[in-house]
């Protein structure tokens, strides 16, 4: 808008001085040659951030998909080793296991960009209204924990600065309410929170006593796909606190900034009052480019829909839910062998070969 109404003054007070002073009128106007040789380089500079942010959205993404596909394969092992895993140690592992993506998810948006504080001021409220003094009784929904926050300065370092907040927590909510009281408070004061899940993760599987069917290459396995998981965590904080470099993000703003608003005065001459419109589109379109590559460059924030992925993981992975049990029913099928034996099969597609060409 502001570029707009930049153009239309440009053109209207060329307009004006045509009709009284047309000698100032010509010296108003610039040549349009070095806008022309200009306009290649600030695409391929756009172009260049655009296609760089856009990689780490492809990479964000073949991330949580290696996550949904790790998780769905160690249910299924999980599942399939039930006998020998135990009935209380597969419902632990698999609790952990739809408690991992929220924690990352929640881990990678520990700024305060995404830092809910409307609804931390609620949890506080009711926190404290129910274990005042006056209050007779104590309230376990709410729980009070030490949350390590990084922020990133601004300016020429870009520094990441960790501070500690007190954050309250709702255990009646997804991902808390899988966890136990013990397991709940010890997870919500460390750290690196999914990073505990994978350690306890880890922990149930390597405690399993080992039979026949559960030898140590089922649990090395098994260990392998938590390492996976790990590794995972791994590659999303990296992405998430390797930002773009500073230089060259202002760099390419500031050259498209005077790219832009010199040009009504190369373009005025030819124009005239239609200069604003003109300006507007082209402003629109490269000032679009880099809000794109903006956006998609931490595609934690707001390219990814990590929500969805995680309420996916929860459904295929934890016990009690329609996806559960539906799965449930292909590990245990219950129809008998004969109906696969009696099954008819479809005739066969008739297949007309071509006569083979002379030359051969």
């Amino acid at each position: 808008l502001t570029v707009t109404l930049w153009a239309f003054l440009v053109s209207l007070i060329h307009f004006v001085l045509m009709r009284t002073a047309p000698t100032i009128a010509a010296r108003l106007c610039v040549s349009d040659k070095p806008h022309s040789f200009l306009a290649s380089a600030l695409g391929l500079l756009l172009v260049f951030r655009t296609n760089s942010a856009y990689q780490r959205f492809v990479e964000a993404r073949a991330i949580w998909e290696r996550i949904l596909s790790v998780s769905r394969n160690l249910s299924r092992m999980a599942l399939l080793m039930e006998a020998d895993l135990t009935r209380d140690r597969l419902e632990r592992i698999l609790r952990l296991l739809a408690t991992f993506p929220y924690m990352l998810d929640d881990h990678i948006h520990q700024d305060d960009t995404k830092y809910n504080k409307k609804q931390q001021s609620k949890l506080k409220a009711k926190y404290e209204a129910e274990n005042s003094e006056d209050s007779s009784k104590s309230s376990s929904d709410i729980l009070a924990a030490p949350r390590h926050v990084y922020k990133r300065q601004r300016g020429s370092s870009r520094r990441t600065v960790g501070s500690i907040k007190l954050q309250y927590i709702d255990t009646q909510q997804l991902p808390w309410c899988l966890l136990p009281d013990s397991t709940r408070r010890r997870c919500a004061v460390v750290e690196n929170r999914p990073l505990y899940i994978c350690d306890r993760l880890a922990r149930e599987i390597y405690s399993t006593r080992l039979t026949p069917n559960f030898t140590h290459r089922e649990r090395a396995t098994m260990l392998g796909m938590v390492d996976t998981l790990s590794a995972s965590l791994g590659a999303c904080e990296r992405i998430h606190q390797t930002a773009v470099p500073l230089n060259y993000a202002r760099h390419a703003l500031r050259c498209v900034s005077l790219w832009i608003l010199t040009l009504p005065l190369a373009l005025v001459k030819d124009f005239g009052l239609a200069t604003a419109p003109v300006v507007m589109c082209l402003a629109w379109s490269y000032f679009g480019v880099y809000q794109i590559g903006y956006t998609v460059e931490d595609p934690f924030q707001s390219a990814l829909r990590l929500d969805t992925l995680c309420e996916v993981i929860y459904r295929n992975v934890m016990y009690g839910t329609a996806s559960m049990r539906r799965r449930l029913s292909a590990l245990n099928p219950e129809e008998p062998a004969a109906e696969w034996r009696n099954l008819p099969l479809p005739p066969l597609p008739t297949i007309s070969l071509a006569s083979p060409p002379a030359n051969i």
